[in-house]
């Protein structure tokens, strides 16, 4: 049990900006009758619909038991983090479209307006958490359960918030569920911590921010001036930020007018303060004392705010809550944007995971992001995740609900808020979620029909090998085994960060030791303690059917190779002519529907599939990911001239993708190629000194003989190929067909042509 409690206090700490993940990886295709696709005109865009209006509503907000923040602080207080463009303060749950690219939901039957954020009580049941607006004023407050207990609705994010995507094409906008979303990772919590960070720091804002509970004018000054003085005199701070030299009681009451609007000075902002006193940053017994005293006075300000008037204590749960924000906090200024970690449609989440639960107090440098994959087709895909390390659907979301933030309800249990009933919905809606039809969305009249055929034999050529599952697998012989490739082999070399990081241990354990046993025990608790809801709402049944189509659940380390036992055949990994199975790297995906999720590559470095197919030392070092400009013609990102993208992305960087030097990777292989004969060790760890912002690599040897008619050609075609059987659409496109490798066309092209 003591290990199990380092384990849970460091999940229960964990950073909210994962994704974690590579979260919500299911996605299945049925061939129900009533199953229609459907493009409806919205304020918002025209929407792209495989799912009905209720299922995509749970969809974009169902609850996974991940709290943020209590939702009273965010309905109440100003974005304090970042100004709109006249300088002015917007509430913190507006604008969120034009400052982190969230996507509206105006027809939200659900607390919060925008795709990817939910609400849930504190201390409730799994199938009633979920805050519907028709409680909206009493989630403003508190709210007392049945036993008299008082609750608190927290601030939730689910996996619609990466995993739903939007383009502009022309004057059109589209939603397409289970695409990547180029949602601003790093802006969002940023926001959010920098504006809580801001109420502590500042007694001002903190006295404005009073106002909004109830209480008097002639109140709030001096209790802000208290909690303020209090708390900086705890973590031991020498001087006020704004305020030089430190103010008496007297001095900071007088010093506040509740009319001003926020102001403040950058180069002595609270940031800093942060920075200072709070970051992960912070060495030794400074940073954990001061780690204490800031939950210390979290919890405080959940006390001064919604709980006004009363006597409640705060349960575990509410502590561990106020606990997260204290991490999010802490870990926030640390800049990550451009080294790694988060950023516009990109994450570490791997890396987040595992500092939280092996490296707590010698965490890694986010080095390994990746972009936020599709979601859809993957119920019969063998292994998860880029480097395919996982075959448990039901666990491998338990672990995202901990990575989005679920934390720990019963001190010394793994008894968490993790939904797991809402968790095992999502995973049966979301196997609703069909490939993206490009005929069905932007429009047939949108392709060059003339260059389908040609673009498939080049694709039959060139892609299709690496790209089509190589076998079925399974009890049943039902999953689709997909190609996991050596991170040197000729032709890839893409970054080797991700591959490489992952399987770094601290004090000799694994993710395959660590979190595999923490979700499989969570899960077990759980069947323990919730016998009826578990047999009568199908936890067993979706928990049996998995096993039966998956066998035993299993993680691998496919850079590790084969290490441990492995229980599944399909799971072991290849291994050459001397038996070594070390250094794998990335899985080769089906690619139908792959025209919706640019940037490419696993850490989303190259911004069109036409850069993809351009020389490595050709494509673009910086190109723009902060807006929605989707070019048919390169199937990616539309961007501007290379001087004028100099510009931009010299004056904002964080709304931009910035290659490092190749140099950092072509080391690592060089290391890589001396393991592969025999004068070294694997490189592992220390011997990663890039960011994981490589854009080289995934360019082969034939294709320098494609011109540019073969590469538009190939483009014409990638939007329009078909997914497999398993997961085929209902109305086919009918436009080509391959026999023994040769690409003929469809009925449908043949009448077109001949047209």
């Amino acid at each position: 049990m003591e290990s199990y409690k380092v384990i849970i206090k460091s999940v229960c700490i964990f950073l909210t900006s994962v994704f974690v993940m590579s979260a919500c990886q299911f996605s299945k295709h049925k061939t129900a009758a009533n199953k229609k696709v459907n493009r409806q005109t919205t304020s918002v865009a025209n929407q792209y619909y495989t799912l009905g209006a209720d299922y995509q509503q749970k969809y974009w907000h169902k609850s996974q038991g991940s709290p943020l923040i209590p939702y009273p602080w965010a309905v109440r207080m100003l974005n304090l983090k970042t100004p709109n463009k006249d300088g002015s303060y917007s509430p913190l749950l507006e604008k969120l479209d034009e400052k982190n690219n969230l996507i509206k939901d105006e027809k939200s039957p659900y607390l919060l307006d925008w795709v990817g954020l939910s609400a849930t009580w504190t201390n409730e049941n799994d199938r009633s958490s979920d805050i519907l607006k028709a409680e909206k004023e009493e989630a403003k407050n508190f709210k007392l359960d049945n036993f008299g207990n008082p609750q608190v609705a927290m601030l939730e994010t689910n996996c619609a918030l990466c995993h739903t995507g939007q383009l502009k094409v022309g004057d059109e906008k589209f939603i397409i569920d289970g695409a990547p979303g180029l949602f601003n990772v790093f802006g969002f919590f940023q926001d959010m911590a920098g504006s809580v960070a801001a109420l502590m720091f500042k007694a001002d804002e903190l006295a404005k921010f009073l106002l909004t509970f109830g209480y008097k004018d002639s109140e709030v000054k001096g209790l802000a001036c208290d909690f303020m003085l209090n708390f900086t005199d705890e973590i031991e701070m020498k001087r006020i930020p704004f305020v030089n030299p430190r103010p008496t009681k007297d001095e900071c009451i007088n010093s506040i007018v509740l009319t001003n609007p926020p102001t403040f000075d950058k180069l002595n902002s609270f940031e800093s303060m942060v920075s200072q006193y709070l970051t992960v940053d912070t060495i030794g017994k400074m940073r954990e004392k001061n780690r204490s005293v800031l939950n210390k006075y979290l919890e405080e300000l959940l006390r001064m705010t919604v709980y006004k008037g009363t006597n409640y204590t705060l349960s575990y749960e509410q502590k561990m809550a106020m606990d997260r924000v204290g991490k999010l906090i802490s870990s926030y200024p640390k800049a990550e944007v451009q080294k790694g970690g988060s950023g516009i449609g990109r994450n570490d989440a791997f890396g987040r995971i595992a500092n939280s639960i092996l490296r707590d107090k010698d965490p890694l440098d986010y080095y390994a992001p990746v972009s936020h994959p599709f979601v859809w087709a993957t119920e019969y895909k063998a292994a998860f995740h880029y480097n395919g390390n996982m075959n448990s659907l039901l666990l491998r979301d338990i672990g995202q609900s901990y990575g989005l933030g679920a934390v720990i309800k019963e001190e010394g249990t793994l008894r968490s808020s993790a939904n797991i009933e809402n968790l095992i919905d999502l995973e049966n809606i979301m196997h609703k979620i069909e490939v993206p039809q490009w005929t069905k969305i932007i429009g047939e009249n949108s392709l060059d029909k003339n260059k389908i055929i040609a673009g498939c034999n080049t694709y039959v050529k060139q892609c299709m090998d690496c790209h089509t599952a190589s076998e079925k697998v399974g009890p049943q012989k039902k999953l689709l085994q997909y190609k996991v490739f050596k991170i040197n082999e000729p032709g890839l070399k893409t970054d080797p960060n991700y591959a490489v990081l992952q399987s770094t241990p601290y004090q000799g354990k694994y993710l395959k030791e660590t979190l595999m046993k923490l979700v499989q025990d969570t899960l077990e608790l759980y069947k323990k303690d919730h016998p009826d809801q578990v047999n009568s709402y199908g936890v067993l049944k979706e928990r049996a059917k998995d096993l039966a189509l998956r066998g035993p659940d299993e993680f691998r380390d496919t850079y590790l190779g084969n290490v441990g036992e492995l229980k599944n055949d399909y799971m072991t990994l290849p291994t050459d002519a001397k038996g070594n199975s070390k250094g794998y790297g990335y899985v080769a995906r089906h690619l139908a529907g792959i025209w919706a999720t640019a940037p490419f590559l696993h850490n989303g470095s190259v911004a069109s599939i036409k850069q993809l197919m351009t020389p490595p030392h050709r494509r673009y070092k910086d190109f723009k990911i902060n807006h929605l400009e989707f070019d048919t013609q390169t199937l990616g990102l539309k961007q501007p001239s290379s001087k004028e993208i100099q510009a931009y992305c010299n004056k904002t960087p964080i709304h931009c993708f910035n290659a490092e030097d190749s140099i950092y990777a072509e080391t690592f292989y060089k290391l890589y190629e001396k393991y592969e004969n025999g004068k070294g060790q694997l490189p592992r760890k220390d011997y990663i000194t890039g960011y994981g912002n490589n854009n080289r690599g995934h360019y082969f040897e034939s294709w320098k003989n494609l011109d540019d008619n073969d590469i538009q050609s190939l483009i014409e075609f990638l939007k329009v190929l078909e997914p497999e059987d398993e997961y085929m659409w209902k109305d086919r496109d009918n436009l080509y067909k391959i026999v023994n490798n040769q690409c003929l066309p469809g009925q449908k092209l043949k009448e077109t042509l001949i047209q």
